[in-house]
């Protein structure tokens, strides 16, 4: 085997490492929340959002604006997580409380999710196969897209 298929069968071990390794820790993270809130349904569905009140307004305000317009379509399929919200009322007041209210969010008020792996700046986009992470995808400047694949999944 050459040099060079050496470094890329190297490389490609350490960035699967690395991405099943993240997956564990986001698991990790979002199980100890369901201990402390007691939130035992958040992965019983096929995809998660993790939405934190603070970071890329433009892109926590696509998903607040998909929560809003289309969430209700797939709440079959989907679970969506308030994190690190400071005010109930404002989150009402922005998102509605007919959503708010809805059996598929779960408001994290004491902020037990929003640590370790799910600290973000970002929303995140959690496809979930039999309590087990099989993608995350961060909603970002980098990904754009996110939503939209979203959307293409939850058709599906």
């Amino acid at each position: 085997m050459g040099f060079r298929s050496v470094l890329s069968l190297s490389l490609l071990i350490v960035v699967l490492t690395s991405c099943q390794s993240e997956n564990a820790r986001i698991l990790e993270t979002v199980k100890e929340g369901m201990d402390a809130t007691g939130f035992q349904s958040l992965l019983d569905k096929d995809y998660l959002i993790v939405l934190p009140r603070t970071g890329c307004t433009g892109c926590i305000g696509s998903v607040e604006e998909f929560l809003m317009s289309d969430s209700r379509n797939y709440s079959s399929k989907l679970n969506v997580l308030l994190t690190d919200v400071v005010s109930l009322k404002t989150a009402r007041i922005k998102l509605g409380e007919e959503l708010i209210s809805s059996e598929y969010i779960f408001i994290d008020k004491n902020s037990d999710f929003y640590k370790g792996a799910l600290m973000s700046l970002y929303p995140l986009i959690i496809y979930l196969e039999k309590d087990e992470i099989e993608l995350v995808e961060e909603v970002s400047p980098k990904n754009s897209q996110a939503l939209d694949n979203l959307f293409f999944a939850l058709s599906e």
